[in-house]
């Protein structure tokens, strides 16, 4: 019996994202490079913004580490390179210049690189949120976001643009 609850336990804390909390696989082949090292996003999600901020009415959160509807951007985010979108209408189609930033976090502490990239929104449902990404800061390599990817839609609002 011990064993069992300890494999549980286990498997649990594998399973969970920030605080505990169970993170959201992303799907779709995204990915990107930060200050020219690659990385690739595995979990993401969408919530919308209480104050639109960016020009964006929601935030699309990709990481290279586990994140979830449940994860607190007002506590330090675990190290990792984070993708932010930032689409301008809650549709599906292109969206044109969108605004996104590269969110890198590590010992040197936190580096946020941003501009406009473009966005297509394919699929846009209360559960789903899902599209392609091309974003390339300097059109040097360094700072790149591209590919497909589809997130859960998370219930709610985040106060947070980041």
């Amino acid at each position: 019996m011990r064993t069992l609850i300890f494999v549980t336990a286990a498997l649990a804390l594998v399973a969970c994202g920030d605080g505990g909390l169970p993170a959201d696989p992303l799907t779709g082949d995204v990915t990107g490079t930060f200050e020219g090292q690659p990385f690739t996003p595995t979990h993401g999600y969408a919530i919308a913004m209480e104050q639109p901020a960016n020009g964006g009415v929601m935030v699309i959160r990709l990481g290279d580490a586990p994140i979830g509807c449940g994860t607190n951007f007002n506590q330090p985010p675990r190290p990792a390179v984070y993708g932010l979108i930032y689409p301008t209408k809650e549709q599906t189609g292109d969206r044109g210049s969108t605004w996104i930033s590269l969110l890198g976090i590590g010992e040197s502490g936190l580096q946020l690189r941003g501009s406009s990239g473009t966005l297509v929104i394919t699929t846009l449902d209360e559960d789903v949120v899902a599209g392609t990404v091309d974003f390339d800061q300097k059109d040097d390599g360094q700072n790149t976001l591209e590919g497909s990817f589809e997130v859960r839609r998370c219930p709610g609002t985040t106060p947070l643009a980041l």
